[in-house]
């Protein structure tokens, strides 16, 4: 449940992002909602992020009590269970680290989907780009998830076929809606964007708070956010 973490902090945090038994009924969230609890966690003063940058964070406290102290009463907390819907805009393996004991295969890390409520126009790096262009698309794409993308990240055990990454990468090629359910989770190892601006080492994001683990995904028949979002009818989950 922990992994290979050393550390109190770690290991608090990898056993969390092991839970597979978050209860339903799932809560709906949006964007507007896990920014909001961003911003309380950061009005909580308590130090996170990454150890390794200069000057380094404190990394994820032991007691994960003391990041929630500031959230809005009746919200929605880590450990609960949470749906969102919208568009797959990313979707790539995730990296080697404490959770997965380091192991770097991609059937034994998790993978990492970047979530918007509406599409965005990333471009692919071409391979005989060169340094100084393959950096600029980087840039002009982190900007756009900084500003506008969350992350759903399923894990390696018992990880349905499903919820691989070559299953998931279809549904970003063809702009399908989805409603990705699972735990909601605060990734206490990294810092959000400031601004379009990524941290060192961080991930392009809005928020740290993520669905991690992945528990389903539900694909809508419908083209439009409207006519997914007004009937139960219109979702498919890929798990069946």
């Amino acid at each position: 449940m922990t992994g290979d973490a050393t550390t109190p902090g770690d290991q608090a945090q990898d056993r969390q992002k092991n839970n597979l038994c978050a209860t339903s009924p799932a809560s709906a969230i949006t964007i507007s909602d896990l920014k909001t609890l961003q911003k309380a966690v950061d009005a909580a003063g308590v130090d996170y992020g990454s150890v390794h940058i200069t000057p380094p964070h404190a990394g994820p406290p032991a007691d994960r009590s003391t990041l929630f102290t500031k959230l809005p009463s009746g919200s929605a907390k880590e450990g609960d269970l949470v749906s969102f819907i919208g568009y797959i805009v990313e979707a790539k393996p995730g990296s080697s680290e404490t959770v997965n004991c380091h192991c770097d295969k991609q059937d034994a890390i998790d993978v990492h989907i970047g979530l918007s409520d509406h599409l965005l126009s990333l471009r692919a790096v071409p391979a005989s780009a060169s340094k100084q262009q393959k950096d600029a698309i980087i840039a002009a794409n982190d900007a756009k998830l900084c500003t506008k993308a969350i992350v759903a990240e399923p894990i390696p055990h018992k990880r349905p076929a499903a919820l691989e990454l070559t299953a998931i990468e279809p549904l970003r090629d063809n702009k399908k809606i989805v409603n990705v359910t699972g735990q909601l989770f605060f990734d206490a190892s990294h810092r959000p964007c400031k601004g379009t601006k990524v941290g060192s080492g961080d991930p392009a994001r809005v928020t740290v708070f993520e669905i991690h683990p992945v528990y389903d995904i539900a694909v809508c028949n419908q083209s439009t956010m409207t006519k997914c979002k007004s009937s139960s009818a219109t979702w498919k989950s890929v798990l069946q």
